[in-house]
């Protein structure tokens, strides 16, 4: 058979993700904060009519460092009176190019995705200081209404832990997947067209790059469950029939934006600007 045209339709891209802890969780302790997201890098993109500037180059310009994350994705502990908590903070959630090259000077120890981000390492020392500075920055409003701007200030996390999934990271290379626009295969029909791209074999594919849901785990296990039909196995027992009538590609729904606009929504809120 012909390489398959559809195996080349995901573009991947690198994404990074960022928890600090802190032994004092401020965010909630001091200014209630729980649940959504908070930003100091939305003003990247560059309004110009050339072409070739339509993106800052090289370095993230928002200084001391990007943070775009939410209050809602850390693990935080309190007591038995839901007070005095500790625990993390996601301080960035990104796939800005500006943005992985900016944290990437800090991750230099060979190719596993993650680090732990520790005071005792003089480079994380100084990246865990200008982070807290970005944080005690995006909130200096809520923290001056609450009168804790120098009690905050003072603080500092006690560790952190960056993940940067790039082709530098051994046996993932890219973070997320993107159907590229137009032809041949027009993105809604990916997931049916790749799930056994070569007629003649065996082969099936089930993996989000290809999904109903880039960049999400759905995406993967709808096409996983679509693969076992076509290989002739029953519907699970664990999984409610309409659920299963509702994930098989040809039943009620056949294209990915139907899909899409019916699992959860994401919490990356890159990802929610999108409308996916």
């Amino acid at each position: 058979s012909p390489w398959p045209a559809v195996l080349a339709a995901p573009v991947a891209y690198p994404l990074l993700k960022l928890y600090l802890h802190y032994d004092d969780a401020w965010w909630r302790n001091d200014l209630g904060l729980l649940s959504g997201h908070f930003n100091n890098s939305a003003s990247w993109k560059v309004k110009a009519t050339n072409p070739m500037a339509a993106e800052d180059c090289i370095l993230s310009k928002q200084a001391p460092f990007p943070v775009q994350g939410s209050y809602h994705d850390g693990d935080v502990r309190c007591d038995s009176a839901g007070l005095n908590c500790r625990g993390f903070l996601q301080t960035a959630y990104m796939g800005d190019l500006q943005a992985l090259r900016a944290y990437e000077i800090f991750h230099l120890s060979g190719y596993d995705s993650v680090i732990q981000l520790d005071h005792s390492v003089l480079e994380h020392a100084y990246l865990l200081d200008g982070l807290h500075s970005a944080l005690v920055d995006v909130h200096a409003q809520l923290l001056a209404a609450a009168n804790v701007t120098e009690r905050v200030q003072a603080m500092r996390p006690s560790a952190g832990v960056l993940s940067i999934w790039s082709q530098r990271a051994a046996g993932f290379e890219a973070g997320c997947h993107m159907p590229k626009d137009g032809p041949p295969i027009p993105a809604e029909r990916v997931p049916q067209v790749s799930l056994q791209p070569f007629t003649d074999e065996r082969v099936l594919v089930a993996n989000e790059a290809f999904g109903t849901l880039e960049c999400w785990a759905e995406g993967s296990l709808v096409m996983a469950e679509n693969a076992l039909a076509k290989l002739g196995l029953s519907r699970p027992d664990w999984l409610p029939p309409n659920v299963y009538d509702h994930i098989l590609f040809g039943v009620n729904r056949s294209t990915k934006s139907q899909f899409m606009t019916e699992m959860r929504s994401p919490t990356d809120l890159m990802l929610a600007r999108a409308g996916i």
